[in-house]
């Protein structure tokens, strides 16, 4: 009996040790500045820190970067996304090698009804992700690369009527699951440029007057093991019991 208590501690411990275990690295938290991201296609982007605004959407420190999409009626779609902001290896030179190393870009977002024109009957959204370089080319997520823990049916989109009046959520893209491991690997060994692009929902059909969206605590990640090490563990313990049993 105590051997099987110490067992069930020990898988307890052994989980709890490995559960926050993904490496991330964070390429924007907005708080000195947009850490060398670009605003792209007249979008405009700065730091906020404004109570209920920036400060209630920041989720690395005070500051949220605030993400202008521009009045449609004077910016005319050429489709249904457009390309919002961009990062390079201008402002972290070795992005490329960061990036290889950990090929799941995650971003934490927020929504507030009173930006947008006609919230409740049409969607905002945060849309696919790329990647260009001198290795790969151009290279983009879809929907299905992407993970929404608020809307997984139909990730980064946001409305009143579903999410209410202020919604915070994570958002991910998979680049691993878009590029192959030999692209991966000729990332890794060197790139001469290479961005990461970040697109939202520029339909015709909302967003007539223009509003803004937020983002915070950029970061790139490793595919996680946490659940593989953890497995190791269970079998060896599971193992170390079994030989006690037996003695």
């Amino acid at each position: 009996m105590m051997l099987q208590r110490r067992f069930l501690l020990a898988v307890a411990a052994l989980a709890v040790t490995a559960a926050p275990a993904w490496a991330q690295i964070v390429i924007g938290n907005f708080e000195g500045g947009t850490d060398g991201w670009a605003a792209t296609s007249g979008t405009g982007i700065y730091p906020d820190n404004s109570p209920g605004y920036g400060g209630f959407f920041a989720t690395n420190g005070s500051y949220a970067l605030n993400l202008l999409a521009p009045d449609l009626a004077s910016n005319p779609p050429s489709g249904t996304f457009r390309w919002s902001m961009q990062l390079d290896n201008n402002d972290i030179p070795n992005l490329g090698a960061l990036f290889a190393a950990n090929p799941i870009l995650i971003a934490d977002v927020g929504f507030r009804t009173d930006e947008w024109a006609d919230p409740d009957a049409n969607w905002a959204r945060w849309d696919t992700a790329s990647i260009n370089n001198n290795v790969t080319g151009w290279k983009q997520t879809s929907d299905a690369n992407m993970d929404d823990t608020s809307n997984p049916g139909f990730p980064g989109g946001w409305d009143q009527t579903n999410f209410g009046a202020t919604n915070k959520r994570t958002i991910r893209w998979n680049f691993q699951e878009v590029l192959t491991p030999a692209e991966l690997a000729g990332i890794a060994a060197g790139t001469t440029y290479f961005q990461i692009n970040l697109s939202t929902n520029y339909d015709a059909n909302y967003n007539t007057a223009g509003g803004s969206y937020w983002i915070d605590n950029i970061r790139l990640a490793a595919v996680p093991e946490p659940a593989t090490a953890t497995l190791a563990g269970l079998a060896g313990l599971m193992a170390i019991a079994a030989r006690r049993r037996r003695g």
